[in-house]
């Protein structure tokens, strides 16, 4: 469905063509095709999609319920859509880190799945709206499984840091900061903390159009990050370890 703001009917025009071409170009580098839809009027520009589609001919499904004991967790994208937007929408974001964050967010993922697969990634979920914590954790407990993240190797996007010491949120953080069930050492600081790391805040950061969280055996991690920044994702990352599957469901941070 598109949503365009109301105005004149050539406004009205230029906005649904400009939002449908927008739209198509990305669908077709995706390999979908748009069948159909609505368009109404609103105070608000809006445009959503009802995806439909088939499991790969090869029959094989990555699912969160995947992890295994010591297997590496990759992350394709940096961290901090959230926070630089909320940055944008208060006058505080530099044009330099939006402008990373818009390249970001227009990367697709497709070619960062197909990369997972070929390294034998064997559990997989994308980093969204819940962050990478709330994400994280749907695979620790589908698998039942106990991760570390090694805060160093998490990669940020330009700017998110710097708006994040200036206590810069997205709406969205204070719920899933909420839903937390961290474990933080090493003076990260998390539940029952004194001291919080900076860098915390942005591990629960809402993403738009964020990377893939997916994991691999170890002896393949330097392959896979080399085959994903050879794809364009400069900023992927192997930042954790599947320490155990033992129903702790534990999320340490180090």
């Amino acid at each position: 469905i598109a949503v365009v703001p109301y105005g004149s009917a050539e406004k009205l025009r230029d906005g649904l063509f400009q939002l449908l071409a927008g739209a198509c170009s990305v669908l077709a580098a995706a390999g979908c095709k748009l069948g159909g839809g609505h368009s109404v009027q609103g105070p608000e520009m809006a445009l959503g999609f009802a995806a439909v589609g088939e499991v790969r001919g090869d029959g094989v499904i990555l699912k969160k319920s995947g992890l295994r004991e010591g297997h590496k967790l990759i992350l394709t994208k940096a961290l901090g859509t959230g926070v630089i937007l909320a940055g944008e929408m208060r006058g505080m974001c530099k044009s330099v880190w939006l402008d990373g964050a818009i390249e970001s967010m227009l990367k697709l993922n497709a070619a960062a799945v197909d990369v997972a697969l070929n390294f034998g990634a064997t559990a997989c979920t994308d980093v969204t709206g819940f962050g990478l914590v709330g994400h994280l954790r749907e695979m620790v407990v589908a698998s039942g499984a106990s991760v570390q993240l090694e805060m160093n190797r998490i990669p940020l996007l330009e700017g998110a840091l710097e708006l994040a010491e200036q206590g810069v949120k997205s709406s969205l953080y204070e719920g899933n900061f909420s839903m937390r069930k961290v474990k933080a050492l090493g003076g990260c600081g998390g539940e029952g903390s004194g001291d919080e790391d900076s860098r915390l805040p942005l591990l629960f950061d809402p993403q738009t159009s964020g990377g893939m969280l997916f994991s691999v055996p170890p002896s393949y991690v330097q392959s896979c990050l080399a085959e994903l920044r050879a794809c364009g994702f400069s900023q992927s990352a192997c930042i954790g370890t599947v320490m155990a599957i033992d129903q702790s469901e534990i999320i340490e941070i180090v």
